[in-house]
């Protein structure tokens, strides 16, 4: 399958910067809303053809707020600090679970 990694305007895809950043930064464990789970495929095929180290791959639902009603998800961009520390602390919990695979 032919993987598009740069766009007409010149921008490299996600799907490249995510291969050239986790190498880069030596990221070992991924962990990720679950929406993300299609691309999975993609992104370890770029990581062998790359001939870079696969990270493991954490899926999970996404955290969902309650906002005046309707149902969103949380963002890591618009958050309180209530709600960032919710994050951190699934996150940690996440971490120990990854520690024991």
């Amino acid at each position: 399958m032919d993987i598009v990694i740069r766009k007409s305007d010149g921008l490299p895809t996600y799907h490249f910067a995510h291969l050239v950043d986790d190498h880069l930064m030596r990221t070992t464990h991924v962990i990720r809303s679950d929406e993300w789970l299609s691309s999975l495929p993609l992104h370890v095929q770029l990581f062998q053809e790359a001939g870079f180290k696969v990270p493991k791959y954490c899926h999970i639902s996404p955290i969902m707020k309650n906002d005046n009603g309707n149902k969103r998800k949380l963002s890591k961009r618009k958050g309180s600090g209530k709600q960032q520390f919710f994050i951190m602390k699934r996150l940690v919990f996440l971490q120990i679970l990854l520690r024991n695979i």
